[in-house]
């Protein structure tokens, strides 16, 4: 599986995508890595359960294999190796229960609200993720709060204007401008955020315009002219 197909995978989340990004770069070149969802979770600025929800649809895509290695005497899980990409349908596996030497881990120290990359061997740094800068997925998460479906349709806009448009949100600023135009063309129904989003992300759109009296949400009760103003 490429980077390309899971970001394509209309099937997965947002959430999803970026999880399957940083697994791919822990990873590294071996094609395996062992972090705990507590890491990951960290990372994502998500719940333990909304990870383990995540990584279970990636296994169930085919883009990751999971591996337990338990001990032999307690049967207990003394750890467990994720593979990514081209990796998931070898016959391969981690090292040995006695060497333990990751070939990419990601440093387990509480998440500091300015980092933006991970170390890899050769204390190489990239930047996670490629499409979706740190700090504008935080400012996302933020506006969008436990609301999933919300946040899917924010990065989607996102994430298609980076790949259509080669025009990608790279400021906090320019993000903050994109969401005050949502509320102010949604009036704050989530219906209408949510169907504007869609309209402009499959329009290839770099933000939000007013929609169309027949494009519409039915459950949205707040009408709109054409410049997207409060109609009467």
């Amino acid at each position: 599986m490429t980077p390309g197909e899971v970001l394509h995978d209309k099937e997965l989340s947002h959430a999803g995508k970026l999880l399957y990004m940083i697994l791919s770069s822990m990873a590294g070149q071996d094609g395996y890595c062992w972090p705990a969802n507590e890491t990951l979770a960290a990372e994502l600025e998500l719940s333990k359960r909304r990870v383990q929800e995540l990584l279970s649809k990636l296994q169930d895509r085919g883009y990751i294999r999971v591996e337990v290695r338990r001990s032999e005497a307690t049967q207990e899980v003394e750890r467990r190796y994720i593979y990514c990409g081209i990796f998931v349908n070898r016959d391969v596996h981690g090292p040995p229960a006695k060497s333990r030497t990751p070939s990419c881990e990601i440093s387990h120290d509480p998440p500091a609200k300015s980092r933006t990359a991970i170390k890899c061997k050769k204390n190489k740094e990239e930047n996670i993720p490629p499409i979706v800068p740190r700090e504008i997925l935080r400012l996302c998460e933020g506006y969008a709060g436990e609301d999933a479906q919300l946040l899917d349709a924010i990065l989607g806009l996102l994430e298609n204007r980076a790949a259509a448009n080669k025009s990608p949100v790279k400021t906090t600023r320019a993000m903050n401008g994109i969401l005050n135009k949502l509320d102010k063309l949604s009036g704050g129904d989530r219906g209408m955020k949510l169907a504007l989003l869609e309209k402009a992300t499959v329009s290839n759109w770099l933000t939000v315009f007013p929609l169309k009296l027949d494009e519409l949400p039915t459950s949205s009760s707040v009408p709109y002219n054409e410049e997207g103003e409060d109609g009467i």
